[in-house]
């Protein structure tokens, strides 16, 4: 079946509620149900999709200040313990200012770029996998843990780029 709206294969998919004709391309969906009639619906994003992407909405700025508050607060705290700020002090702020928004882009691209990937059965630790305790470890095991841990330290990078393009999907029409 050609998709009314834009002329694409539509697939069919099939769900507890019935089978439905829907595009890819353009989201158009058409419900058919059990007696075989067709019903014409849009396609569009539950409840669920809503809930998931204000919750991500609620997250990123978090991701994205949180780090850079966390440091002027650390840096103020230790010029309060310290007494009278220093010029070193005073300078790290100036440069934390200018270049956090650069390095916070260099990390979400890397986060972007790089998809580590690790076995998960195989890192040793307190038992069969993570809970798999050994203690001749081995240089594949640490790789898999070192593997884990920079897959680890990405995920909130992919958290806030996740967020950004499905809002750009919404706001396209996909």
């Amino acid at each position: 079946m050609r998709c009314p709206k834009c002329g694409e294969q539509a697939e069919r998919h099939i769900r507890a509620e019935g089978a439905f004709d829907a595009c890819e391309a353009c989201g158009w969906g058409m419900q058919r149900l059990g007696g075989g009639g067709a019903v014409e619906a849009e396609a569009g994003r539950g409840g669920k999709f809503w809930m998931q992407l204000g919750l991500m909405w609620l997250i990123t700025p978090v991701i994205l200040v949180g780090p850079y508050v966390g440091l002027r607060w650390g840096v103020l705290t230790l010029q309060q313990e310290f007494g009278a700020a220093t010029e070193a002090m005073e300078r790290w702020l100036a440069d934390l200012n200018a270049y956090y928004c650069w390095v916070m882009g260099a990390y979400l691209l890397v986060s972007v770029m790089i998809s580590p990937g690790y076995d998960r059965e195989n890192m040793g630790i307190f038992g069969r996998g993570l809970t798999k305790f050994n203690w001749a470890v081995t240089s594949e095991q640490q790789h898999n843990r070192m593997m884990h841990n920079v897959a680890t330290v990405l995920l909130p990078g992919k958290v806030v780029v996740a967020t950004v393009l499905a809002t750009w999907d919404v706001l396209r029409g996909r």
